[in-house]
């Protein structure tokens, strides 16, 4: 399928790689690198196993596009994948980053061939159109060579022009994206395939339709469509749905759960726009939106009471203040000063900081009310830092490896640590501190973290250890350490913790049970033994142990 893209346009929101925001009344920040009013919002949350449904929607107040929340809001479940065969594939994410995918034979291809036959192709067009034997000569030849090799931005705008096939079609029908790790799409006979190294799945249909989510432990998520290609019906892996109702201009108008609650959307239509002026929450609370003339929104009326008033620049349609809750006013400025640009932000409560960018060096300051500025540079590939420097003693510096993957971080005494990564999921394998101290992990078939060791450098110390062991749908079951230490989790239906309980020698020394609503809500616990103690017990073993798993990322989701 073909789908309306501008890179641009969609991207507005979190923005490019390394772009700040600020934030006058949570949720809303300001994206300082445009002046954009990004306001990220969650109407929906019912959790289970691996995947839980949850309805998210994001404004962008520089956005054109009209999506299902109507002109300048995302939606979290609307992801397509676009096919243009000038452009080969592009997936346009949830929050409306605009993810590129390059054929695998281009991105994992020889740089000095693919240049070799740019610098010819780029030659013989010369001469057709000059006439001559030499073309444009010698020495700019050898000058276009460096500079295809020195800039990315410049190889990537040669290469459209000049191998275009090679870097837009695949042979093999399968495309790489390394903007948000490393994810790979297939071409298959029911549509496409997207894979992640940590195994998520995604399937799309032949247009380009998200129809099912599912990870190595099997929990899915399933997306049904109607007949004109609309969202109708997203199913989890614990019997649960929710059902989409559309008005005749394809924008919600109701969102309906299993349990028979529900969310209603309200518009206005404003010359060709389509605008979302409120939204009723399942507990019947109201929120409300305005806009001005052009379609941005100018006020934002909270559920809770209180309101932002937006005020724009008319030139740039930039962000010029913000205005309340209560008496709270925040003004920005935009300005250049040479290649940097900047916004400065000042409110009436003693905020006073500065955000600059230097795009051309891939770096971006910021400088908070207290004068310390932190200069983060960036990677040309990702966005990722390479360096961050502060004025008040930070000097971190970055390496990765071909992945994006930090392998690398030294820091200002010049101290180094190392990570390494398993090859199947490309998780964390091995983690070596400065001062020799190691800790190692590894996985279970399903890439769940199933132990960890750490190994002192200083052999008189004893080594400590975790194994954890899982429930069918790969949550935590258990974790021991080499004491015999225990932490020991039971579920509900929906995935949520039932009873957390301890053990010592095999014995039971301290309980939590919970009790949860049939929408997986805490609505009462019970300790045994009955002491504020328990809590603290249970919540101080969890937190030793995850001083071990910590670098993993590992979540006990309690």
């Amino acid at each position: 399928m073909t789908y309306p893209l501008g890179a641009q346009e969609e991207s507005l929101g979190w923005g490019a790689a390394g772009s700040l925001h600020y934030v006058h009344h949570a949720p809303d920040p300001v994206q300082t690198r445009n002046g954009n009013f990004f306001l990220p919002l969650q109407d929906y949350y019912l959790p289970c196993y691996g995947f839980p449904l949850e309805v998210y929607r994001s404004y962008n107040s520089l956005s054109t596009r009209q999506g299902p929340f109507g002109k300048g809001w995302t939606f979290n479940y609307d992801s397509k994948i676009a096919v243009a065969k000038a452009k080969g594939l592009r997936v346009v994410e949830a929050d409306g980053f605009i993810n590129e995918y390059q054929p695998i034979e281009f991105a994992n291809a020889d740089s000095a061939k693919l240049i070799v036959k740019i610098v010819a192709a780029k030659k013989n067009e010369d001469l057709r159109y000059m006439k001559n034997k030499e073309g444009k000569g010698k020495a700019f030849y050898q000058d276009f060579e460096k500079k295809l090799r020195s800039d990315k931005e410049f190889f990537d705008r040669q290469a459209e022009k000049y191998a275009k096939q090679e870097m837009y079609v695949s042979a093999s029908g399968t495309y790489v994206s390394k903007n948000r790790g490393t994810t790979t799409i297939k071409e298959i006979s029911s549509g496409y395939e997207r894979s992640s190294l940590s195994g998520r799945t995604e399937l799309y249909n032949k247009r380009g339709l998200l129809s099912r989510v599912h990870d190595p432990n099997q929990n899915e998520l399933r997306f049904t469509y109607d007949l004109k290609s609309r969202l109708q019906r997203i199913y989890d892996g614990c019997k649960n749905y929710l059902h989409i109702d559309y008005n005749k201009d394809g924008t919600i108008s109701l969102i309906k759960d299993s349990m028979g609650r529900s969310m209603s959307y309200g518009y206005q239509v404003q010359g060709t726009d389509t605008l979302l002026i409120s939204m009723t929450s399942m507990d019947g609370k109201n929120e409300k939106y305005e806009y001005d003339k052009l379609g941005q929104m100018t006020k934002l009326h909270y559920q809770a009471g209180g309101v932002t008033e937006i005020v724009y620049d008319p030139k740039t349609r930039r962000v010029k203040s913000q205005i309340g809750p209560g008496t709270k006013k925040t003004d920005y400025e935009y300005g250049r000063d040479g290649k940097t640009s900047w916004c400065s932000i000042k409110d009436n409560q003693g905020e006073n900081s500065k955000y600059e960018y230097v795009d051309s060096e891939n770096t971006v300051s910021y400088t908070d009310r207290s004068g310390v500025k932190t200069t983060t540079i960036l990677s040309t590939c990702c966005g990722k830092p390479v360096s961050v420097v502060s004025s008040n003693g930070i000097r971190d510096r970055f390496k990765y490896d071909d992945q994006g993957r930090v392998k690398e971080k030294t820091n200002a005494s010049g101290q180094t640590t190392v990570f390494m990564y398993e090859p199947k999921y490309g998780y964390l394998e091995r983690v070596i501190s400065p001062n020799g101290d190691e800790v190692r992990y590894r996985y279970d078939k399903n890439g769940n973290l199933s132990y960890a060791l750490k190994v002192p450098k200083d052999k008189k110390i004893t080594p400590k250890s975790l194994k954890i062991f899982y429930e069918e749908h790969g949550k935590i079951s258990r974790i021991e350490d080499q004491q015999n230490q225990e932490i020991l989790f039971s579920y509900g239906p929906l995935g949520t913790p039932t009873k957390v309980e301890k053990k010592l020698q095999n014995k039971t020394v301290a309980q939590i049970l919970v009790n949860n609503s049939k929408t997986g809500d805490i609505v009462g616990i019970t300790l045994n033994p009955k002491q504020a103690s328990t809590q603290v017990d249970i919540r101080n073993t969890l937190h030793g142990f995850y001083e071990l798993l910590g670098p993993t990322g590992l979540d006990f989701e309690l």
